[in-house]
């Protein structure tokens, strides 16, 4: 549980809580998402990405590498990571199962100790849905 004492200008993290025990967490937040997709809406010319589940995985593995050598020198005792996407189509069929990674263990990487894929409001929910990707031991 964090309270909501949240600090911001680090960089890295890009936001500091403090937990229940008033130890500070680091919270480095990016964005899932696929810079040729993007590249091409900018020009008029796109159309959602239709993800495969290893380009997911690869995605993730890839980010979370290179924030955990980002984090590498946060002065913080625990960071976590907030990937966040708004990809219709990717958003879609995680949330629904069809892409699931629920049974997925990632890679443990050394300066991250708790990593969310955080989906766009959905109207109709309370919260912001999210998954929380597990590590291996």
């Amino acid at each position: 549980m964090l309270f909501p004492t949240v600090r911001y200008g680090e960089n890295p993290p890009d936001a500091v809580a403090t937990d229940t025990a008033d130890s500070l967490v680091g919270f480095e937040v990016t964005e899932l998402v696929d810079e040729k997709t993007v590249k091409l809406w900018s020009r008029g010319l796109g159309r959602d990405k239709e993800w495969e589940f290893e380009e997911v995985i690869q995605k993730i593995e890839q980010i979370l590498s290179g924030k955990s050598k980002k984090l590498a020198v946060s002065p913080y005792p625990k960071n976590m990571l907030v990937m966040h996407t708004d990809e219709r189509n990717l958003r879609w069929r995680l949330r629904s199962g069809e892409l699931s990674l629920k049974s997925r263990l990632f890679k443990k990487y050394p300066h991250i100790d708790q990593a969310y894929l955080l989906f766009s409001y959905q109207p109709g929910q309370e919260t912001y849905p999210y998954l929380e990707l597990k590590f291996l031991p």
